[in-house]
């Protein structure tokens, strides 16, 4: 209720004045009971929690219950359509944690990070989880953070050679982690960093200078597909579900007569906005 009817104090849910109101919390419960309420929640039995440097910690102990209780809820209702994507996303926190987080360029800077596995369509979150430091997610050796996150997020509640098709970004997508999907039955699609080991050495920015305007480059290994694409600036997309083409697309230009351009918008391109809008 919260979510659909945000309120800058508690105390204005219970509020008869006003054009939006929330009857159903008054019919529910009182103010002053919810208050006492809250004061008290609790979810876990402090006797039982393991101190931190010992094995068994689990820095997010106190609220371990209930979230073991409500995430497979997320999916026992709901049965998602092929397109998925997995994104981070900020919880406004700014007070004393030691996993908050600050993310630039994302509206909420402070917080606590979160890994989002959501349908691509409705944006209905499927799985989710708590980055808790590099020391509580630990990394394979021969991958990345971004690649335990997929499998993990993907693998929990079973999404993992249904068929599905997951779209990434950079911070996660690599020719590994693609290869992996494809032997569990899931294709992907991302944008990619040129440093991500696995990737041709004539992609890279030594090797492959790129200007605006310049014909697109495409790689292919098997089923991977790699695509450089210079509009405003170069970027660079990794899939195993798409295939050579492009599709012609006018977008605004202050240079051209009539202020648009055609441009020739590769369909991995098409495909991935498509899916992470």
């Amino acid at each position: 209720m919260k979510g659909l009817c945000s309120k800058p104090r508690i105390s204005d849910y219970w509020a008869t004045g006003g054009i939006a109101q929330a009857p159903s919390y008054r019919n529910v419960l009182p103010s002053n009971r919810y208050q006492l309420i809250s004061l008290f929640l609790h979810f876990c039995k402090n006797f039982q929690r393991v101190p931190c440097g010992e094995e068994g910690y689990d820095p997010l102990y106190k609220i371990a219950p209930l979230m073991n209780i409500v995430k497979p809820l997320y999916t026992q209702y709901y049965i998602p359509c092929r397109e998925l994507t997995i994104d981070e996303s900020m919880r406004k926190f700014k007070g004393w944690i030691y996993f908050h987080q600050y993310i630039l360029n994302k509206p909420t800077r402070w917080g606590i990070k979160l890994w989002s596995l959501c349908e691509s369509k409705s944006g209905y979150l499927l799985e989710w989880d708590v980055y808790t430091g590099r020391d509580n997610n630990p990394v394979a050796p021969d991958q990345g953070l971004g690649h335990n996150v997929v499998i993990k997020l993907m693998d929990n509640n079973g999404y993992l050679n249904l068929g599905h098709h997951l779209h990434v970004d950079n911070l996660y997508s690599s020719p590994g982690l693609l290869e992996a999907l494809k032997e569990q039955g899931t294709g992907a699609c991302g944008t990619v960093r040129l440093n991500r080991k696995g990737l041709p050495e004539e992609i890279r920015p030594a090797r492959l200078q790129l200007k605006k305007g310049d014909d697109l480059v495409y790689y292919r290994k098997g089923d991977m597909l790699v695509c450089s694409w210079h509009n405003s600036a170069r970027i660079n997309f990794l899939s195993t579900i798409d295939t050579i083409g492009y599709a012609w697309k006018q977008i605004q230009s202050k240079q051209a007569e009539t202020g648009f351009r055609d441009v020739k918008k590769p369909n991995v391109a098409c495909n991935y906005n498509g899916s992470m809008e």
